[in-house]
């Protein structure tokens, strides 16, 4: 008997354990500058928090997950909030719309997905034909690898045009979405993009 309830009181520890680490949250904070398409640069401050877990004898695992994103920054005076469960990829303003892009990996799986939204009182989803293609290009949380692969968006580099951005073209241009994108996205297409939109900048300039 003294047996079953020493068992039972170790069960009933066990499960209060996992509830509170469940339950608990570790935090992280930091900040970067971004540029707008309007060469304004804005100071972005993160918070990321997830489950608090733990892993046994690398085999089992508790907790865990449930990702959180928070952004805040100011633009032209005015305070904003940006609140996501996928990683931001883009931050932007054109023609004094805010808009963002997340890269979608918790909604399913199997569909991995760009998602856009822009800022009109609140922030509010919108399909891709709305997202303007001038400002498709990543611009938060890049790795020193990502910016190089980046830099000058340059179609003749290989690495280019297998990045998020590249596969954002598409999905812009043609509606391939990313599950469906190709591994490399075609030379020419990507050519043929940056001179229309991205290079378009340049030209308004002249």
């Amino acid at each position: 008997m003294a047996d079953k309830i020493d068992k039972l009181i170790i069960l009933i520890l066990i499960i209060f354990l996992i509830n509170l680490i469940i339950g608990c949250r570790k935090h992280e904070k930091w900040k970067e500058e971004v540029k707008f398409y309007d060469e304004s640069i804005i100071t972005v401050h993160y918070h990321y928090s997830e489950n608090a877990g733990f892993i046994i004898r690398d085999v089992f695992s508790v907790g865990g997950g449930n990702r959180r994103y928070e952004i805040r920054f100011k633009y032209k005076g005015k305070d904003y909030l940006w609140k996501s469960k996928s990683r931001t990829f883009i931050l932007n303003a054109y023609k004094n719309t805010l808009y963002t892009m997340i890269f979608d990996t918790e909604t399913d799986r199997g569909k991995i997905c760009f998602r856009f939204y822009k800022y009109k009182n609140k922030w509010i989803e919108i399909p891709a034909k709305e997202f303007p293609k001038e400002i498709s290009i990543e611009n938060m949380g890049l790795s020193e690898d990502d910016k190089y692969d980046l830099k000058g968006l340059n179609p003749d580099y290989y690495p280019f045009r297998r990045t998020l951005t590249a596969k954002l073209w598409l999905r812009l241009e043609k509606g391939i979405k990313y599950y469906e994108a190709p591994d490399v996205v075609d030379y020419d297409f990507l050519k043929e993009y940056k001179k229309k939109y991205i290079l378009k900048k340049s030209r308004e300039k002249q």
